[in-house]
């Protein structure tokens, strides 16, 4: 079946529900590897909104278990990107956001402030994972300021580095903002910014 037919099935609400909820658990990166179109995910998405209870259940599942390989691969993280202000508008809804937090929870009976902070660990895992990827990130920023590129190899960007692995590792729940990590870039990496 290509990406296009999948995306047209999932965005044809005349069918059955069997028939949507069985196209949803076969489209679960548990059971598939092939699912990488974006279009797609963005139906899921909508689904996980405004389908019923039991079509965002299985929707939430393939999320869920999207989000889980993101952590571990490239491939995945780009899709997670490229769905990223999809996925936040879903969390932002408190009721579409039920079945996507209850993947989350390590225990049936776990508090939703529980699943919410593992949401949030997950999608934090995912910003950044190498210096290359660092420096990717920084080299953006930079070129809107007309300043010259850093290498993944400097000294000082390896320096920032560690210092956002501790604030992973050691502050997990706190969000670390944007403006918090060019500040130490500045730091670590003055004549970039001078």
């Amino acid at each position: 079946m290509s990406q296009t037919q999948i995306t047209e099935d999932l965005a044809g609400y005349g069918g059955k529900m069997n028939e949507r909820r069985q196209l949803l658990k076969s489209l679960c990166p548990c059971r598939n590897n092939q699912v990488k179109g974006v279009e797609t995910w963005k139906g899921i998405l909508k689904i996980a909104t405004y389908g019923s209870l039991k079509e965002r259940n299985s929707a939430a599942h393939a999320i869920g278990t999207l989000l889980a390989k993101a952590k571990k691969s490239d491939e995945w993280r780009r899709i997670v990107v490229e769905i990223e202000d999809e996925l936040h508008a879903l969390m932002d809804d408190t009721r579409a956001s039920r079945s996507l937090l209850g993947t989350f929870k390590k225990h049936g009976h776990a508090r939703r402030g529980t699943a919410r902070k593992n949401y949030r660990k997950v999608i934090k895992s995912m910003d950044i994972q190498t210096p290359k990827q660092l420096a990717q990130w920084l080299n953006e920023r930079l070129s809107h300021m007309n300043r010259p590129q850093v290498a993944a190899s400097n000294p000082g960007l390896k320096r920032l580095y560690v210092w956002l692995d501790r604030r992973k590792t050691f502050e997990p729940h706190k969000r670390t903002k944007d403006k918090e990590v060019l500040a130490q870039a500045k730091q670590f990496l003055p004549a970039y910014f001078s």
